[in-house]
């Protein structure tokens, strides 16, 4: 077993090195001026006026007087552990909140960017891959972009038992697709002059919005339960105006 310096302790304790040194020197010399402290310690007497000053502010010295002259104490050693004890019980007592504190930077949203066709198709993919029914409010342009592959993605869906519920605007193309829906383990509603330029889709703590320009077309997902919460709010006072065909 490695045997550790009184010192090593002591700053492990939470003591500067010269606090540590003058904690020591101050043990062995008992109630004491600063000069014979110092003396002990090999210190400097005003830089050893300055640790015990500290030690004080600390509660692990004390002034007090002697014979008309003012001098200084340390606390025993085993009042250190003491001391250790009250600030693990103060600790223990804001745990909760601090833990709080961590997870708010924890939970700080995260964002990505896909670009293009294959950049929209691995964000639905990833929808896929979480596994969690989800919520999507569009237009048609969400079927048409994507044709080919919107269809094989509705089949690993559904092949996963993933169910969405779809609000869409009144078209040709959703006329179409609410005679599946039972099938496909969707439910569409409509709401008139709905049209919008971009889709959101709301999947476990993440938000997708897509805009489908036939250029460039650009997915964003935001990873935070507070922005899927909230537009689930959006979506659950949609849906509620939102009727079948």
């Amino acid at each position: 077993m490695v045997r550790v310096s009184k010192e090593h302790a002591l700053t492990q304790f939470g003591l500067s090195p010269r606090e540590a040194k003058v904690y020591l020197a101050a043990l062995l010399t008992g109630t004491a001026t600063a000069n014979s402290i110092a003396r002990q310690a090999k210190v400097e007497r005003t830089t050893t006026y300055d640790v015990l000053k500290s030690l004080t502010d600390k509660g692990i010295a004390a002034r007090t007087t002697r014979n008309g002259k003012n001098c200084f104490e340390v606390i025993q050693p085993k009042k250190l552990i003491s001391i250790l004890e009250e600030r693990k019980r103060f600790l223990s007592d804001v745990l909760p909140e601090l833990e709080l504190l961590s997870k708010v930077n924890l939970e700080k949203p995260k964002v990505k960017l896909f670009e293009g066709k294959e950049g929209i198709k691995s964000m639905f993919y990833d929808i896929y891959d979480l596994g969690l029914d989800f919520d999507v409010y569009a237009n048609s342009a969400l079927i048409s972009f994507l044709r080919f592959d919107f269809d094989k993605f509705v089949q690993l869906r559904t092949k996963k038992e993933i169910f969405v519920r779809v609000i869409h605007e009144k078209s040709k193309e959703t006329f179409e697709l609410i005679k599946k829906d039972k099938k496909e383990l969707r439910d569409t509603r409509f709401i008139d002059d709905f049209h919008l330029p971009a889709a959101t889709l709301i999947y476990g703590n993440k938000v997708a919005i897509v805009t489908f320009s036939q250029i460039e077309p650009v997915g964003i997902v935001i990873d935070n339960k507070d922005t899927a919460d909230a537009q689930r709010v959006v979506f659950e006072k949609l849906w509620s105006i939102a009727k079948k065909k």
